[in-house]
């Protein structure tokens, strides 16, 4: 996580998570930065990206510190894009049966043909 356009146009960080998360697919998690003491209050431009092989995700709010104690939590705007990989993902496999399909009824009317 970064913080960007804190008070007097600070920035901090990268600041990493506390440990790593592991996740089955289609699940969520929770992740926990330590941030220091030291840092003002706010507010404060928040960016965190989160990454696990060829999955990149990435988060950005306004937060504020509270004067103690924990503060409120911040849930980033939900992604409600299409489903772009599945459908890539069912396209191709579509092809290879395809093309598959397509090879094997080619060698059998060759053999037919030759007898």
């Amino acid at each position: 996580m970064t913080l960007s356009r804190g008070p007097g146009g600070i920035a901090a960080g990268p600041f990493g998570a506390q440990k790593a998360l592991t996740l089955a697919p289609g699940r969520d998690g929770t992740v926990v930065t330590t941030l220091d003491r030291a840092l003002p209050n706010g507010p404060w431009n928040a960016q965190l990206q989160l990454k696990s092989g060829l999955v990149e995700r990435e988060a950005a709010a306004s937060i504020t510190f509270p004067d103690a104690g924990q503060g409120e939590t911040v849930e980033p705007p939900q992604e409600a894009g299409f489903p772009w990989t599945a459908l890539g993902a069912g396209v191709a496999v579509l092809f290879i049966v395809a093309a598959l399909l397509w090879s094997w009824l080619r060698r059998r009317n060759t053999a037919e043909t030759r007898a």
